[in-house]
C-alpha cells in the first residue's frame, strides 16, 4: 500500500509515495526500555509491516521477553513474531537478505559483525532511541520514492507555461 502527494515546482512535477518496508526487525538488548520496544512494535504494525522482535537466547526469561509474551499484548500477539536468536543467527539472516530493516536503541549495542553484514547486503540499521513524535517515528517504517516529470529545457517551459495552474 502506498500513498502519494504532489509538490509544485515550476518546470517539473514531483510525485512522492511511501511504501512499507516489509520485514522489520527490532533487536532487543539487555536494559532496553520496554517502552522503546513497544513504540517500534506499534509503529511497524500500524504501517502494515511484517514485524519481528529479535531477542538474544540468553534473555529468554528476561522481564522484557516475559512482557512481550504476556496477556497484556494478547490482542496483537498473532500480528508479530518473537524470535529468540543469537547474534550469529541474526548475522546469518542478514546475509541471506531475510530482513528489510533492523532497529536497535543505541549504536553501541550493535556488534561489529552485524554492521559488517548489513553493509554487505545494504541493510539499513536504525541505531537510536525511537522518537515519541509519531510522524517522525513512522518515517522509519516506510521507503520514500519520488518520481519527477521534468518538462523544461534550459528554463524554457514550452507550452506548459500557458496552461492554467491547478492547485
Amino acid at each position: 500500500q502506498s500513498s502519494s502527494k504532489s509538490q509544485q515546482v515550476i518546470g517539473q512535477k514531483n510525485i512522492f509515495r511511501y511504501r512499507k518496508v516489509g520485514k522489520y526487525t527490532v533487536r532487543v538488548c539487555p536494559k532496553d526500555p520496554v517502552s522503546d520496544i513497544l513504540l517500534r512494535l506499534f509503529a511497524g504494525l500500524i504501517a502494515g509491516n511484517n514485524v519481528s522482535i529479535s531477542i538474544p537466547e540468553h534473555m529468554r526469561e528476561n522481564k522484557t521477553a516475559c512482557f512481550l509474551k504476556s496477556h497484556f499484548l494478547q490482542p496483537i500477539q498473532n500480528k508479530f513474531s518473537l524470535e529468540f536468536e543469537s547474534d550469529e543467527e541474526l548475522y546469518t539472516k542478514i546475509l541471506k537478505n531475510q530482513l528489510n530493516r533492523l532497529a536497535y536503541t543505541h549504536p553501541k549495542k550493535i556488534p561489529s559483525n552485524i554492521y559488517k553484514a548489513a553493509v554487505q547486503v545494504n541493510l539499513p540499521i536504525l541505531r537510536y532511541k525511537p522518537l515519541v513524535e509519531g510522524r517522525f517515528l513512522m518515517l522509519e517504517q516506510f521507503n520514500e520514492q519520488c518520481v519527477t516529470y521534468t518538462y523544461h529545457r534550459y528554463g524554457n517551459l514550452g507550452l506548459k507555461q500557458f496552461e492554467k495552474q491547478s492547485h
